[in-house]
């Protein structure tokens, strides 16, 4: 880039050579080769810049393995970390069981941190690690019990089921319909229909 420059200042002085080209042309020239050659500079700093920082990132992940290898982790502390968790989720089973906190659509893991003054996080952690279930799905099958229990009712039947998986913390049916499947493997009427075929 820089030798085009150059011949188009230099070989017209040199050679007394008189180019057809106008002066604006060969302005535009230069100006157009500058700023490409300015562009690729910044490109390759640019660009330089980010792998030196994405190096600095995968050595510091390294030191941060070396530092803290999973042989140092002491036995002791994993278990009485397990022991806490199981107590936590038996603190979960009994508010759930006496509360009945899912019944209440907006009801959701941070009002059941700050009610047994815990946090979201290790909420979670427990309902995972004792149930390998995600939070959600715990809080749908209790609503899913329940509705059963409401359907298995011989005078369930002067109540609609709006009022039903609305009672059990469902706020739409398409949602109601959609979890209830996921958890029975059949529809709420499939579910319905069956019970009915099994008073008879």
């Amino acid at each position: 880039m820089f030798a085009v420059i150059i011949l188009t200042v230099a070989i017209p002085n040199i050679y007394k050579i008189e180019f057809v080209f106008s002066k604006k042309y060969i302005l535009f020239t230069n100006t157009y080769t500058i700023i490409t050659i300015l562009y690729m500079i910044f490109f390759i700093l640019y660009y330089n810049n980010k792998i030196t920082k994405r190096k600095e990132e995968l050595d510091l992940r390294k030191r941060k393995i070396i530092k803290y290898p999973p042989s140092s982790i002491n036995t002791e502390e994993v278990v009485d970390s397990e022991e806490r968790y199981e107590e936590l989720f038996a603190e979960i089973i009994e508010y759930f069981e006496k509360k009945k906190p899912y019944q209440n659509v907006d009801f959701n893991i941070q009002d059941l941190a700050a009610q047994l003054h815990s946090n979201s996080t290790y909420i979670s952690r427990a309902v995972n690690m004792n149930t390998k279930k995600n939070y959600k799905t715990f809080v749908n099958k209790y609503r899913i019990k329940q509705i059963k229990t409401q359907l298995s009712d011989v005078n369930y039947d002067k109540y609609n089921l709006m009022y039903i998986y609305t009672s059990a913390g469902f706020k739409h049916q398409s949602t109601f319909n959609k979890v209830f499947k996921q958890v029975e493997s059949m529809t709420p009427s499939e579910y319905i229909q069956l019970h009915e075929l099994k008073i008879r």
